[in-house]
């Protein structure tokens, strides 16, 4: 009789959550020594085709009213010759071209200042045919099937275009979005375009325009402590409080925040294994790893790097108290 698989999606995804720094099958054979050998993860990452509807059984329960957060990020593989959808690509990071896997991430925030992985796509044109406006569009239509009402929908300028604006107005949704300075906007209906650096702000204010392409928004200008300006539009015509704006705004924050600990802390760009599915298996896990991070931070507030970190304190407690002075 065949043996079931020693690997399962807890252990793979507790395993991420644990390890500090190594994150592959052959660490999970160094853990385990003779009872796990690397070929059981392997075997089961390669094997299975994971619905990502684990992540959403895993976060549903937590979810309160709150925004939805659209991006992407690169899980960068420089190093990679022969895995499945390495591409060359921009890398925020870098600020340049890098080697890696494209993902289209949302995030859910809810009002109370926690967030939750939401859902991810894998940006592979050649396989799907898909833009990355296609699976931002995706990501909508999935938070609608859940019934998903976000107090706004925010995104970066990249996606801030008309058919994506539409997309959210028709859902009968509120957006915040950042856009670019050259977009063009108008203060007399149609009569004269001028693009939303032109618009003239007086300190902290909201200014009611038309949209080129769109219709009626709000727009606002918001100068960091560095000088950098940004303008920052939505739908929502009863938000002209320039403050107000702004606190929404910068929900859209916890997307970055969540790129980063999905790499910091759940491994994300730590798989070797070369097929697409394999892939695309680890990134599930890891998404719910930080999902399970999140859980724990709601239930007892202890945040998502101290829970990391406690993992192993027990084991360096040990090893050095030898070396406790005495005196």
């Amino acid at each position: 009789m065949r043996q079931p698989p020693k690997c399962s999606l807890d252990l793979y995804v507790e395993f991420l959550k644990s390890a500090q720094s190594q994150y592959s099958c052959t660490e999970i054979e160094k853990v385990f020594g003779k009872t796990i050998s690397n070929d059981s993860p392997t075997r089961w990452l390669n094997g299975k085709n994971l619905s990502k509807d684990l992540l959403w059984q895993e976060i549903q329960p937590y979810i309160q009213p709150g925004y939805l957060s659209i991006d992407d990020t690169l899980a960068e593989k420089p190093y990679s010759n022969k895995i499945d959808s390495v591409k060359h690509q921009y890398s925020g990071k870098k600020h340049g071209i890098s080697k890696g896997i494209c993902l289209v991430t949302a995030i859910w925030s809810n009002a109370d200042g926690t967030f939750l992985p939401f859902d991810f796509c894998t940006y592979d044109k050649e396989r799907d045919d898909k833009t990355k406006n296609d699976h931002f569009l995706d990501i909508l239509d999935l938070a609608e099937s859940r019934n998903l009402k976000p107090l706004y929908v925010q995104m970066d300028s990249w996606y801030s275009s008309n058919d994506n604006l539409k997309a959210i107005q028709k859902k009968g949704w509120l957006f915040i979005s950042q856009v670019k300075f050259n977009r063009l906007v108008t203060l007399d209906d149609g009569k004269s375009w001028i693009s939303v650096e032109n618009l003239e702000f007086t300190e902290k204010q909201v200014i009611e325009v038309s949209l080129k392409g769109f219709g009626k928004i709000l727009v606002c200008k918001k100068i960091s402590k560095n000088g950098d300006i940004a303008y920052w539009i939505t739908n929502d015509l009863t938000l002209t409080d320039h403050d107000k704006f702004i606190f929404h705004s910068t929900k859209r924050w916890d997307i970055e925040e969540m790129h980063r600990s999905l790499k910091q802390l759940c491994g994300l760009e730590k798989c070797f294994l070369r097929k697409a599915s394999a892939q695309l298996n680890h990134m599930l896990c890891s998404f719910i790893a930080l999902a399970r991070f999140q859980i724990q931070a709601i239930a007892d507030g202890i945040c998502r790097y101290t829970r990391k970190a406690d993992i192993v304190r027990p084991a360096l407690r040990l090893h050095l108290s030898p070396y406790l002075s005495s005196a």
